[in-house]
């Protein structure tokens, strides 16, 4: 339940995104049990003056957070920036092609607001439009992972052509743009190496010796030491990436026809 503080402060944000304080605001109770790892979420109906209605999804990151790590704060930071600047761009892009922004499948961001405790994004809602969220816990079929990588084919396929056609503005968007996961993932060596350590010990235990030895020579090569060459470098393809794009940040839409069923991606 919703105090009446935060309340306020969630019309605020509201009445900023659409642009005016002409409206109704109805909040939702969650239907789903996401978990959210990052931040907190919040659903809205809102009722304009026209009586159109329009569905919030309102995702809230909390950078003062004294227990946060850095690497969080930067995701938060980092996301903002990706829908307000990066989104912002290529639809701007798509635009003077005269190619329709559905071409990114993307939810339509209406805000974004940044301050030195808070992180909000306010997106469309559209599980209202029939998606849903791919059971994270659980591996993707063929269908799915082939709709996943068409739709970030589709998206990086923008970014090479900004960075072809327009390469000022992409460097641009790029020059602060670097890996996020490049600059901690020293600090997992010690979690890659006891998980390894535990494969060993569970193909030992099974008699698997083969196996065994190739987990301990993969441990020898310095995993950590073998994807921190891989982001630091750039090659002369390097482009922008959404950089999150786990089970939980990618919805699908289904449509049931005759004998055959059609998958719809979107990232979010």
């Amino acid at each position: 339940m919703l105090s009446e503080l935060q309340i306020k402060q969630a019309l605020l944000w509201i009445q900023e995104s659409i642009g005016t304080s002409n409206l109704k605001v109805n909040f939702k109770e969650r239907e789903d049990n996401l978990e959210g790892f990052m931040a907190d979420t919040l659903l809205a109906e809102v009722i304009l003056e026209n009586d159109e209605v329009l569905y919030l999804f309102i995702k809230i990151g909390r950078l003062n957070l004294p227990t946060k790590a850095p690497i969080v704060t930067d995701c938060c930071k980092r996301e903002i920036y990706f829908y307000r600047n990066v989104v912002s761009s290529y639809q701007r892009f798509l635009h003077e092609k005269n190619i329709s922004e559905d071409f990114l499948s993307i939810p339509k961001c209406y805000k974004t607001l940044l301050s030195n405790t808070e992180e909000v994004i306010v997106l469309e809602d559209i599980k209202r439009k029939g998606y849903q969220l791919f059971n994270r816990r659980l591996p993707m079929n063929v269908s799915h992972i082939k709709m996943v990588l068409t739709s970030l084919a589709k998206l990086h396929s923008i970014s090479f052509a900004l960075k072809a056609q327009k390469y000022q503005e992409f460097a641009k968007l790029t020059e602060n743009y670097s890996s996020l996961l490049g600059r901690s993932i020293d600090m997992y060596r010690d979690s890659f190496n006891n998980r390894l350590d535990k494969l060993i010990e569970k193909f030992q235990s099974y008699g698997k010796h083969t196996q065994a030895e190739k987990v301990e020579n993969l441990k020898k090569l310095d995993i950590v030491d073998i994807l921190q060459r891989i982001i630091n470098d750039n090659p002369q393809e390097a482009i922008i990436l959404h950089g999150d794009t786990h089970n939980n940040n990618l919805l699908f839409q289904y449509k049931f026809m005759e004998f055959k069923e059609v998958i719809l991606p979107c990232i979010a």
